[in-house]
Formats: C-alpha cells, sequence, structure tokens
C-alpha cells in the first residue's frame, strides 16, 4: 500500500501462515526485490482504490495499525484503522485476506 508522501506498507504471508509488514521510506523500493522475476514474469502493481475494501478510503488519514494475533500468540494480521472504517489483512489458507471473517 502507498501513502501520501512516498511511504508504503508491505504485508507478506511467511511459509508459517504468519504475516509479516514493514513500513519503508520515500524512494525506498527494496521491498520489491524478491518480486522482480525475470524467468517467468513479473509482479505488476495496481490502482485498487476502486476496490473493495478500499473504495472510500483514497486520502484518508490512517490512525492506527494493530496486530492480529493467533492462540500461540504469533502475528497473523493487522487491521488498520483509517479515519472512515477498519480494514482487516489476515492470512487465510496462506493468503492475504481482507474478507470479515
Amino acid at each position: 500500500m502507498w501513502f501520501e508522501g512516498g511511504r508504503g506498507a508491505h504485508f507478506d504471508g511467511a511459509s508459517d501462515w504468519t504475516l509479516e509488514w514493514s513500513v519503508s521510506q520515500s524512494g525506498d523500493d527494496r521491498w520489491m526485490d524478491p518480486y522482480r522475476v525475470d524467468f517467468h514474469g513479473r509482479w505488476v502493481m495496481r490502482d485498487s482504490t476502486h476496490e473493495v475494501p478500499f473504495v472510500g478510503l483514497a486520502g484518508s488519514l490512517l490512525t492506527s495499525a494493530t496486530p492480529v494475533f493467533n492462540e500461540v500468540n504469533e502475528v497473523v494480521g493487522v487491521t488498520l484503522t483509517f479515519e472512515e472504517r477498519a480494514v482487516r489483512f489476515c492470512l487465510w489458507k496462506g493468503e492475504i485476506d481482507t474478507s470479515p471473517r
């Protein structure tokens, strides 16, 4: 996710089904290194501001990021709270999912 000023938040599901996330500074795109693949294609960034659950959040202030823990206290998600509402990113069957569960 990209934010005003060029900062970004990167979310990735680890092989043990925990969620890894980091925040990057403006101009720092090192988080993209694992996704730069030459032999089978490449990942493509896209604008998801018109897709659920991100509709209406463009330009909103992010007020908090709260980790979501599983029963053994591992981070398996994060809830991003914006001015209008919250969006929860959680791992579901090894994939990052924003569906309410």
